[in-house]
């Protein structure tokens, strides 16, 4: 998660609360009416053993930091960007999005000198994260990454399919958050040229050829439900590669170990079979110092396909991204928002999965937009100066993707 104090950096100092230390609360409280909110949408990432500074497991830091923590809401830095569920609302959304009331207390506390009770209750992290699934695919043992000079390290697992298997539930399985950034799921049955299961190997971040992506996550990312006996089928006799990106975010995680590996909670059958689908702009060159910068890509649904229904969309971009679209042209020229995102944190990419399917039909066109900052201004540009950057896998290059999961419509 991108670290507030970075967010902060170029601001001037703020002014602090004037009454630090266990107060008589002069304004909204702490423990009743602050915590809440924060447990709600901070927790998850300021807390101990994660990429964030563990701000609120005690209340007299929060106190200290809260009038920056105003200034990132006010800034739309924290929470950090996620989709916009004015667009369409998707599970987990209530987590990513601060509303006026909630934003109303924290400022209506911070005017009163964020003032904490005499027995004020820190924030406890509780991870929103499943810590098992029925099925498991993790490496045999801890291991140690190898960060090249941008701090990026690329590490993948092969594991056989023996039986087909009906995945209703995508299940992340973070060991340690401090290091990993994300895990991709790729079908690999057509690469002859894989390790035997379980042996760790070097692979491209980008996915090799041929490998067809399944599944992902990125800090901020929750499981993955399809639900109403939906499932994505995991065919008997293929290969899966399990795919690690870690980054190194400052040298205090060199030596660091992780086994973090991809689960999927299954079912015996299913009523409606969920395929992937990655769209996506291919061909792109950022200018150097350009501050707004954006490239489109429209797909029309062909004439020879069957309708669909998209059940939820993963965006994603690397860390110039500064916002992501993606909408919907229906023939009559209608138009229906999918996703919208006001903003980008590469260290905090939440997928959208919808609490209800978008329908398309042949001929319909889906249009993926993806906006970058190339500037010096932009707290998480790497070049100084900036220069150019195009589509790659490393950090250091940009990617605009939308990983759609659909169904084929039967009505």
């Amino acid at each position: 998660m991108l670290l507030l104090l970075l967010a902060c950096a170029a601001d001037p100092a703020p002014k602090q609360p004037g009454n630090t230390g266990a107060t008589t609360p002069s304004g909204p409280s702490w423990n009743d009416e602050v915590a809440p909110i924060v447990q709600e949408h901070c927790a998850r990432c300021h807390a101990p053993d994660q990429q964030a500074p563990d701000w609120f497991s005690d209340p007299a830091n929060a106190q200290v930091m809260a009038t920056q923590m105003l200034a990132a809401i006010d800034r739309g830095s924290m929470p950090p960007p996620a989709p916009d569920p004015d667009c369409r609302d998707y599970q987990g959304s209530d987590e990513h999005y601060l509303d006026d009331a909630e934003r109303a207390v924290i400022a209506a506390w911070v005017d009163a000198g964020a003032p904490i009770e005499a027995d004020a209750v820190g924030v406890q992290f509780v991870s929103p994260l499943p810590t098992s699934a029925d099925l498991e695919l993790r490496p045999p043992q801890k291991v140690k990454p190898a960060y090249d000079s941008t701090g990026n390290a690329y590490l993948c697992y092969s594991f056989d399919v023996n039986q087909d298997v009906w995945a209703t539930e995508f299940v992340p399985l973070v060991d340690n958050p401090k290091i990993v950034h994300h895990i991709v799921v790729y079908d690999a049955s057509s690469d002859s040229d894989l390790p035997e299961e379980g042996v760790g190997f070097e692979c491209d971040g980008f996915g090799e050829s041929g490998w067809e992506f399944l599944a992902g996550w990125a800090p901020g990312g929750l499981n993955v439900s399809f639900g109403d006996g939906m499932a994505l089928r995991l065919s008997g006799g293929s290969r899966l590669v399990v795919a690690m990106h870690y980054y190194a975010t400052n040298d205090s995680v060199e030596g660091e170990e992780d086994e973090s590996g991809f689960g999927f909670n299954t079912a015996d059958s299913a009523e409606t079979e969920v395929f992937s689908y990655p769209l996506g702009v291919y061909n792109f060159r950022i200018p150097a110092d350009d501050a707004d910068y954006s490239r489109s890509d429209t797909t029309t649904w062909p004439s020879s396909y069957p309708a669909i229904g998209i059940v939820g969309v993963f965006p994603h971009m690397h860390q110039l991204g500064s916002g992501f679209d993606m909408g919907l042209t229906r023939v009559d020229d209608s138009e229906e928002c999918l996703v919208r995102m006001d903003g980008w944190d590469f260290h905090n990419q939440a997928q959208a999965v919808f609490l209800e399917p978008a329908r398309v039909e042949p001929g319909d066109k889906l249009k993926i937009t993806c906006y970058w900052d190339n500037s010096a201004d932009n707290p998480a540009q790497f070049n100084d100066p900036p220069e150019a950057v195009r589509l790659g896998e490393g950090s250091g290059d940009e990617m605009c993707f939308g990983f759609t999961y659909g169904f084929l419509a039967t009505d």
